[in-house]
């Protein structure tokens, strides 16, 4: 069975150019983080319907006026920190077969796990100003957004438009 196309808001170009993600940093391992990104922090911002619309705008290369400064101008800003997020745990952990292990290699050092918490939440915070820029502008834009303010089936979501923040693992709205 072949995998289902994955549209996402942020390449690993974008990643890797707007952050201090290397080069080096396969693809493979930043796209699973940047659609769990997409999925747990994105979705609930821009409600289903909106989500679908822009992933549709974006894999027909679409996507134009009021939705193309949506995305340029908060969506991938937004998408970029909450993908890091995501990605920056990954980084210092690895996967073999039967076993888990920090990173290692002869030219570094691995930071500790509270250095890396603490990298963790700079970029909660940066992803947090992007989102409540994000949901600023679509609540005095709502009208260029019909998609933001509909929800055709009980297991879609709503958009979060109040202002919610993490602190510690708690969400505080």
């Amino acid at each position: 069975m072949a995998l289902p196309q994955q549209i996402l808001f942020v390449n690993e170009n974008y990643v890797k150019r707007y952050s201090t993600i290397n080069g080096s940093v396969d693809a493979t391992f930043l796209e699973p983080r940047i659609i769990l990104a997409q999925d747990k922090w994105i979705q609930p911002i821009l409600g289903t319907n909106l989500y679908k619309k822009l992933q549709s705008d974006v894999a027909a290369g679409t996507i134009a006026g009021d939705y193309k400064t949506l995305m340029e101008d908060y969506l991938m800003r937004s998408t970029l920190h909450w993908s890091l997020v995501e990605i920056l745990p990954s980084l210092l952990y690895k996967v073999n077969n039967g076993s888990l292990s920090t990173y290692s290699s002869d030219d570094s050092t691995a930071i500790t796990r509270g250095e890396l918490d603490r990298l963790v939440e700079e970029q909660r915070s940066n992803a947090q100003f992007y989102s409540e820029r994000m949901k600023d502008y679509l609540c005095a834009n709502s009208s260029s957004f019909p998609e933001y303010n509909t929800r055709s089936t009980s297991d879609q979501m709503c958009p979060i438009k109040g202002t919610i923040y993490y602190e510690g693992g708690m969400e505080i709205g």
